[in-house]
């Protein structure tokens, strides 16, 4: 119906699902994703603080029987991988479901010392929406480890694994770069659109929802051949994630974002597109939403796909001061008009205060965690007592008894365990998880061989032992006036590692192709191809540079 366009009214002023405890001064669950699978259950995923200091973002998750009337008491079901690239966070989610599992998109860094910079988007799966969560790896979901038991017999280990972006952000990494995925599903292909924030080389700074595909014939490999298919918004400034669904009756792809974002001027902002790759702003909502939103969602069934014929939720967090957010849901109606309609657009943004929830009585556990996240271990030093605690609802930390928690899902050659004394038996890697009243946490541990540097927080005292890519492949639009940033993986002699942009020098390209500064930075010259040699302290590696008009 090209001759339509797509209208969304929200019907009423909504409930909150969410609001921070009495007596907070912080407290969220942002950009929900809203899953609705047309027998009035509901599923519902947020973004939530994360514990311990370290992890900035959680997932929490809930549940309704009753098309949204009622929920369940939430909880965490999804948290960072220590020592990966998603160490510092899961936010943003968008959950969709495939030939019966949902998947699970997400943003997250490694950049924990920038303020939430040098942002990737990854994607988990798992066949039940609380998971467990099995990550991409870039080769597979999850980790599985075959092993022996105490006893020598056979044991098939399963971890969560070490995660891998689909979307790496590949320029200067103090920008906020890629994330906050939607997925919709049309036929055998998947849509999947992601924030990409960053300045061009001229240092103009341009934020933008951009899409790719992937190939569902592929089966569980579809991550493989996720292909970018260019930008399909590029957003006023205050205009924030896109969460996508599509609209069956019109054969459109509707995004919807927040506009004017944290303002009391905000809104709600739709796009169509006909093709789900170039998309343009046709309706702004202002009747019923929250002043000052941000970081909204729209429910869609398990493929991400609306009617007209039925009405929807709309989610969004708001709240006039920082961190201290309510969550509102409303019920909403998409509609076909024959022009684009703002009628609403000037009309006043309600001003819901954002009361403080009383503690619940009887608060139950959310979530467990571990201080630290992760673990290092020599077996000369013996045994490692490991610190468990467990999560409310307003996010008081508390030590579980250890007399209740059970520990298993580690490697018996590795370590053992007693009570929450973890005992290094030999060198090696493994994941332990850690049960208490249902709820559980996954953590690392490294046994380091006993001539490995011990763990320093001085950087200057660890030496580069190894320096490997994080990307083959660089691919750069000339018109985009793209600045690009090499950075490559340092492994360093404690065992350690980061991503490392100082220090380097790049050599072996075709100087009319590319130009290059500030040692890791480069941009295109002219279309073409050529190889890019990286040094660093002695160890080099060779990447590949598409440059297209």
């Amino acid at each position: 119906m090209k001759d339509k366009h797509l209208r969304l009214r929200l019907l009423d002023e909504g409930y909150d699902i969410f609001a921070p405890r009495e007596g907070q001064t912080w407290g969220y669950r942002y950009g929900p994703s809203i899953m609705r699978h047309g027998d009035g259950r509901v599923d519902a995923w947020f973004a939530s603080p994360g514990g311990g200091g370290v992890e900035a973002d959680w997932f929490t998750y809930k549940h309704s029987d009753d098309d949204g009337r009622t929920w369940s008491d939430e909880k965490v079901v999804m948290y960072p991988t220590p020592e990966s690239m998603d160490l510092f966070s899961v936010c943003d989610p968008a959950v969709i479901r495939i030939d019966g599992w949902y998947y699970m998109g997400y943003t997250s860094t490694i950049y924990e010392n920038g303020g939430g910079v040098c942002n990737n988007a990854f994607v988990a799966r798992s066949q039940n929406p609380d998971g467990p969560w099995q990550k991409w790896t870039g080769s597979g979901w999850g980790e599985t480890r075959e092993t022996t038991d105490e006893n020598g017999n056979p044991l098939t280990l399963r971890w969560q694994g070490n995660p891998a972006p689909i979307v790496y952000y590949d320029e200067p990494w103090e920008n906020w770069g890629a994330g906050e995925p939607s997925f919709v599903k049309v036929g055998s292909t998947l849509y999947m659109y992601y924030t990409w924030n960053s300045k061009d080389k001229d240092g103009r700074g341009f934020s933008q929802t951009r899409v790719a595909t992937a190939d569902l014939t592929a089966g569980d490999d579809w991550p493989r051949t996720l292909t970018p298919r260019g930008v399909a918004i590029r957003r006023p400034g205050g205009c924030d994630s896109s969460d996508v669904v599509y609209v069956d009756e019109a054969e459109k792809f509707l995004i919807l974002c927040t506009d004017r974002r944290f303002t009391e001027q905000s809104c709600l902002a739709v796009y169509e597109s006909d093709d789900g790759l170039s998309f343009t702003r046709v309706c702004e909502v202002r009747t019923h939403v929250g002043e000052r939103c941000h970081n909204c969602g729209i429910a869609g069934g398990e493929d991400r796909h609306v009617s007209l014929k039925d009405s929807t939720l709309v989610g969004y967090a708001y709240g006039s001061r920082w961190g201290f957010w309510g969550t509102r849901f409303h019920s909403a109606v998409i509609e076909l008009t024959d022009e684009p309609d703002f009628s609403d657009a000037e009309k006043p943004a309600a001003p819901y205060p954002v009361d403080g929830w009383p503690m619940p009585d009887e608060p139950w556990p959310i979530h467990l965690t571990t201080l630290p996240h992760f673990h290092v271990l020599k077996v000369s030093r013996g045994s490692e007592r490991i610190d468990l605690e467990w999560c409310d609802t307003a996010y008081n930390f508390l030590p579980c008894p250890e007399e209740e928690v059970t520990v298993d899902g580690y490697d018996p050659q590795i370590v053992r365990f007693e009570g929450l004394s973890c005992i290094p038996l030999r060198p090696g890697f493994t994941c332990a998880v850690a049960h208490w009243k249902g709820r559980c946490v996954e953590f690392p541990i490294t046994v380091q061989p006993e001539s490995m540097p011990d763990r320093s927080e001085d950087e200057g005292k660890r030496k580069l032992a190894a320096f490997l890519p994080q990307v083959l492949e660089y691919r750069l639009s000339l018109s985009a006036n793209e600045l690009k940033q090499l950075r490559g993986r340092g492994i360093y002699d404690d065992g350690s590692w980061f991503e490392v942009w100082k220090g380097i020098h790049l050599s072996g390209y075709d100087e009319t192709v590319l130009a290059v500064e500030n040692g890791s930075d480069f941009y295109a010259l002219k279309t073409g191809e050529t190889s890019l040699r990286a040094e660093c302290e002695g160890f080099s590696f060779t990447v590949r540079v598409v440059v297209t008009p």
